[in-house]
């Protein structure tokens, strides 16, 4: 099911939310409660309200939500999903069968955690062409600040000539006076 223009979330994400706000996965829990109150007609003000976040973290969960979707809550989806309760085992050690499967949208771990290394390569690329952007830019700053200086030294040059020139010329005209 698709969402409404006026809907934030979709019928399955609203699903993931309603999820990760019942299991307490930390930050993300009152993101989720947040978008839900959002996605339910509330204000940012309201919703920082009924979840106790800041109207900013509630206009940035939104923001970052529109962005990056579900995988605004990968890392702490992944860390519910690594604990004994939410992989199945129980206290005695044993398995319960479901692997590590995860409550949340029936996505595996495996699969979040690919995921999140793709996220975080993809991170690295971004701040890599940063930094040569930033590289770029020192360069070109440094090379400016040098042609500066080189013109300011032949500038200085061809002042000191000329006034070497000047005083032969002086000295010159006392000589034959």
């Amino acid at each position: 099911m698709l969402k409404t223009k006026t809907e934030l979330l979709t019928a399955q994400e609203k699903k993931i939310c309603e999820e990760l706000t019942r299991i307490e996965a930390g930050q993300s829990s009152l993101r989720a409660a947040a978008l839900l109150a959002v996605n339910k007609g509330a204000t940012h003000a309201q919703a920082s309200e009924q979840t106790g976040l800041t109207p900013g973290q509630v206009t940035y969960a939104v923001a970052s939500f529109r962005k990056r979707k579900i995988a605004l809550f990968l890392v702490d989806i992944v860390a519910h999903a690594s604990s004994p309760r939410a992989t199945g085992q129980v206290e005695g050690g044993a398995d319960t069968g479901e692997g590590q499967k995860e409550a949340v949208g029936g996505i595996t771990a495996s699969s979040k955690n690919t995921k999140i290394k793709k996220e975080k390569k993809a991170k690295k690329k971004v701040k890599a062409k940063a930094d040569k952007k930033a590289l770029k830019a020192k360069e070109k700053k440094a090379a400016k600040k040098k042609e500066k200086k080189a013109k300011k030294k032949v500038k200085l040059e061809k002042k000191t000539k000329k006034d070497k020139s000047t005083r032969k010329q002086k000295r010159k005209k006392r000589k034959d006076n």
